[in-house]
């Protein structure tokens, strides 16, 4: 029974390393954490650097070469937290519906697409 339950927590945990590594390796993630780098109003929130906190959560998919995303990345900085919400679709290259970040400490809302 124990060697069970070992085997299905491995396939858990496996599964999870491997869906949470496609999505941090999408250009989707890359793209949104260079903004939230280069926003002023993100980096006085949360302070520099900022970076992931926790587990990344969301869907990254591919079908006849359309990619879309819509994941949920909790993010941290010296002086507090958020959640970077990222929602697109590449055909050829990506456009966001939605690239945004909530503040936990203020709990206001970010929008990384307003220029």
């Amino acid at each position: 029974m124990l060697n069970s339950f070992s085997n299905s927590w491995f396939i858990y945990w496996w599964n999870f390393y491997e869906v949470t590594s496609i999505i941090k390796d999408s250009e989707a993630y890359k793209e949104s954490m260079v903004a939230i780098q280069n926003n002023k109003t993100v980096t006085e929130k949360l302070g520099s650097p900022i970076e992931t906190d926790g587990i990344v959560s969301g869907t990254v998919t591919s079908t006849n070469d359309v990619r879309t995303c819509d994941v949920q990345i909790p993010i941290k900085g010296p002086e507090g937290k958020g959640t970077l919400f990222v929602v697109g679709e590449k055909r050829g290259t990506w456009k966001y519906s939605e690239m945004s970040v909530y503040i936990e400490n203020t709990k206001e809302k970010i929008n990384l697409l307003k220029k």
